[in-house]
């Protein structure tokens, strides 16, 4: 048997579609905005120039923006266009929406201007579920060795928290998502970091100060 074509099938659904674009405007008028002039911009990146089916998602997503206007800047950039754009000019962007693929493309190039995917947060969000978790995955090789930075996991429970502060209106997670954010910064400000970083912290100790760092906020 000879195996010449495969063949994959794209869908994009108009509610699927509305949902992730309202998300991403909501996104940016909690945010201050991109790092170059504190503008609130929400990027829909696309290949709508030769398949129908990003055209469609480009369609639904200025439908949207339509709904925002005057509080969030909109913009369309092509996804070869954008993998260049955000390597020449980070501070351009602010929220950037996408389809599955190409965000999970897009989402490792981020990490890269962070540190690296070891602090990279992520989160899978839905109407009424979420799951929060660091974009890196699992690493094998790495297991028992306790020299991993732990920053992504750290800040994946802070987005579970602000997710669960939203969704229920509670003022206290709220608040214990930005301690915890506070407190990983004040971790690095204090010089610990992993060998990644350029430290010599472990994942331990990294953790042991970020909780040391959130009793000091709690004081």
């Amino acid at each position: 048997m000879q195996n010449d074509v495969a063949v994959d099938t794209q869908i994009i659904t108009r509610k699927g579609s509305e949902r992730i674009h309202k998300y991403a405007f909501e996104l940016a008028l909690s945010r201050n905005g991109r790092l170059l002039d504190g503008k609130r911009l929400v990027t829909c990146t696309h290949k709508g120039n030769n398949l129908v089916t990003f055209s469609f998602f480009k369609q639904i997503f200025e439908e949207i923006a339509k709904q925002y206007e005057g509080r969030v800047n909109a913009e369309n950039t092509m996804i070869d266009a954008i993998t260049l754009l955000m390597t020449q000019f980070p501070e351009n962007y602010d929220v950037i929406v996408a389809e599955n693929s190409h965000g999970d493309i897009i989402s490792d190039l981020a990490a890269a201007y962070i540190g690296g995917l070891g602090m990279a947060p992520s989160g899978d969000i839905g109407d009424e579920k979420a799951m929060f978790q660091p974009s890196h995955g699992t690493a094998p090789t790495l297991t028992g060795k306790n020299i991993v930075n732990p920053t992504a996991t750290i800040l994946s429970g802070g987005m579970m928290l602000e997710w669960l502060g939203r969704k229920n209106k509670d003022e206290a997670l709220l608040a214990a998502a930005k301690m915890l954010d506070l407190a990983v910064t004040n971790t690095f400000k204090a010089g610990v970091r992993t060998s990644d970083m350029k430290g010599n912290a472990s994942t331990t100790g990294f953790g042991d100060e970020v909780i040391r760092q959130l009793r000091l906020l709690n004081v």
